[in-house]
């Protein structure tokens, strides 16, 4: 009954934020849109109450037609027209809108113009337009973009060996040795294991192979393995080093990537590393110097109950369902503490992310397209 009373007061506060949210728009949140009509759309599903419907397609009828006016398009998965684009096809395939040629010519084709502006991060990136489009035309560029960052990034540890690493890292460097699930190795990682299982080209299979060896060495090579958390957001010399526990950077994304890649490869030795690292951080809580200050996905409570319920989810190791529950009451918790004005609407940093967290966590939905969206799909 306490679970069921948290869940409901969680969402009612929840719902009255985004009622009061959705009004007037900055061209920021006008992006993050997607994320709250995909909460809704859950809730439907979850509740059976065609107000959430109701809801879900007037919020996005009214942000397609300031989209489509609009001359700045953003083409990220989560903040952006790849978001829509995939809402459209969720919508329009459980046929709660009619197709619209024009539309979807519109988003493949200002999708395919911008290719030369997306980074190789799974999320906002290719891989994760491929996930919307299914147009093989992604694959393409992912193994140049693969190949190219495969390079440069043995270069510039190379180049930081021989200097000891005593230069500042620029920014391009930075994006190159974060290790993180959201923008680097561990993310990189999974999405070389997801793209090796749609392609049969047995000289670009073994190439991805190459590459995702190479990876798995690299985060090895930085494994600090007599710390309970193990990782630093960067790769290397203590430049922007902040050890914390999140979705998005250190352990236990790279924990849930070696997993993953563990399954793929088939290797115990991999498994095995990969649970010691999650194992670790089992004995870390709120009151750890940890970098958790809010309940959302990205660098909150909600996207840390995630990867432990996906993990247990793997293994079944009951300790890890523990985790995920200890989390999401703490989310709870967070929430009723956190200022509402500083309360981003969108699926990773902000409120609709968090709702639908919590009610997968609760139970409540059995949907999971979404988790590949970010990154925690089995």
């Amino acid at each position: 009954m306490e679970k069921e009373s948290n869940l409901t007061s969680l969402l009612f506060l929840l719902e009255n934020e985004l009622e009061c949210k959705t009004d007037g728009n900055s061209p920021q949140e006008l992006y993050q849109l997607w994320g709250v009509c995909l909460y809704y759309l859950y809730r439907y599903y979850s509740t059976n109450n065609k107000k959430y419907v109701d809801k879900c397609i007037q919020v996005y009828t009214d942000a397609i037609s300031s989209i489509i006016i609009n001359k700045e398009v953003s083409v990220s998965l989560h903040d952006g027209l790849g978001g829509f684009y995939f809402l459209y096809l969720k919508l329009s395939g459980n046929m709660l809108i009619e197709k619209d040629d024009r539309l979807e010519t519109y988003f493949s084709g200002k999708l395919k113009t911008s290719n030369s502006n997306l980074k190789l991060d799974l999320i906002g990136g290719v891989f994760g337009n491929y996930i919307i489009t299914k147009d093989k035309l992604y694959l393409n560029i992912a193994y140049k973009l693969l190949m190219q960052f495969s390079t440069e990034l043995n270069l510039l540890i190379e180049s930081f060996q021989k200097n000891e690493g005593q230069k500042e890292l620029s920014y391009k460097e930075r994006y190159f040795l974060n290790t993180g699930l959201a923008h680097g190795w561990a993310g990189k990682l999974q999405f070389i294991i997801r793209y090796y299982n749609q392609i049969k080209n047995e000289f670009v299979r073994n190439k991805l192979i190459d590459i995702s060896n190479n990876l798995y060495k690299h985060i090895i090579n930085i494994r600090q393995d007599n710390h309970k958390l193990q990782f630093p957001s960067f790769a290397l010399y203590n430049q922007f080093n902040v050890k914390r526990l999140s979705w998005c950077h250190n352990d236990l994304g790279i924990a849930f990537s070696l997993l993953i890649y563990s399954r793929q490869t088939n290797n115990k030795n991999v498994e095995a590393i990969a649970i010691d690292i999650v194992d670790r951080t089992c004995d870390l809580n709120i009151n750890d110097n940890i970098g958790i200050d809010d309940p959302f996905i990205c660098h909150g409570t909600a996207g840390v109950a995630l990867i432990y319920y996906q993990i247990y989810q793997i293994t079944k190791v009951t300790r890890y369902y523990d985790k995920s529950q200890y989390w999401l009451n703490i989310s709870y918790d967070l929430y009723k503490k956190y200022e509402s004005s500083a309360s981003d609407i969108g699926l990773l940093q902000g409120l609709s992310g968090l709702g639908i967290a919590v009610q997968y966590l609760e139970g409540e939905i059995t949907c999971t397209d979404w988790l590949e969206l970010i990154q925690l799909k089995i």
